[in-house]
């Protein structure tokens, strides 16, 4: 079993300028934890794992979606995987600046105080730390505002690390409190305020007023275009 090194890693000042992010508020500076390795276990037991024959369907169930023009072909593979044999990959093209692919879930899951688990796989040549790449995991309610939430963190949002020198990839982690996500559209109605989570808003959250849930991997609105694989594994939901 490969050894699991976890970095808290901090990106450079530069990325702590505000970013623009396509649909979702905005893209800011937030730590991003990082694993060196794969966790090594030969057996993948998440809610969504991307194993052949898992019988939870094409691409376990998501609906993969662009946005800005982005391009992407997805399949699973076993280039690479953070647990068990194989992973989802997105074979894409991000042409520039607040461009996003998305994995789009079921609305059929009850995600009220949920922690939602994602890795993803980056290489070592994606971006530099002045131009980071993210990951946000949103959820809109279909209530008549249609509030929007997302996470993790007051950022609402995490900035993806590469790797140095010759290491050719790295698995960031991406862990979310569902009811801890914050609001970003709201129109104070109903107390539903900008910045508050969803305990906060008082949302009793079940799966027949989920509009829609996903997670959006894009490019913030000073990333540059990129052109390759990334690697999405083991989502989790607890």
């Amino acid at each position: 079993m490969k050894n699991i090194k976890l970095i808290s890693a901090l990106l450079g000042a530069a990325a702590a300028a505000t970013l623009v992010f396509s649909g979702c508020g905005l893209i800011k500076y937030y730590p991003t934890s990082v694993l060196e390795s794969s966790s090594g276990n030969p057996v993948d037991n998440a809610t969504f794992p991307f194993e052949a024959g898992d019988g939870k369907g094409l691409y376990d169930g998501f609906t993969i979606t662009t946005t800005g023009g982005a391009l992407v072909t997805p399949t699973v593979s076993t280039e690479e995987a953070y647990a068990g044999k194989s992973s989802l990959k997105l074979a894409c093209d991000y042409p520039g600046p607040s461009t996003a692919i998305t994995l789009l879930g079921s609305n059929s899951l009850n995600l009220a105080n949920k922690t939602l688990t994602v890795y993803v796989w980056v290489p070592n040549n994606m971006f530099n730390s002045s131009t980071p790449y993210g990951v946000s995991v949103y959820l809109q309610l279909s209530n008549a505002n249609g509030d929007w939430y997302q996470g993790p963190g007051s950022a609402g949002w995490q900035n993806l690390s590469t790797p140095g020198g010759n290491v050719p990839g790295l698995w960031n982690q991406i862990s979310v409190v569902i009811n801890d996500m914050i609001l970003v559209n709201g129109t104070g109605a109903s107390g539903s305020i900008n910045g508050n989570t969803m305990t906060q808003n008082g949302v009793v959250l079940s799966s027949t007023n989920i509009s829609q849930w996903g997670i959006k991997i894009a490019a913030g609105s000073v990333s540059g275009p990129y052109n390759g694989a990334i690697y999405v594994d083991s989502i989790s939901i607890q």
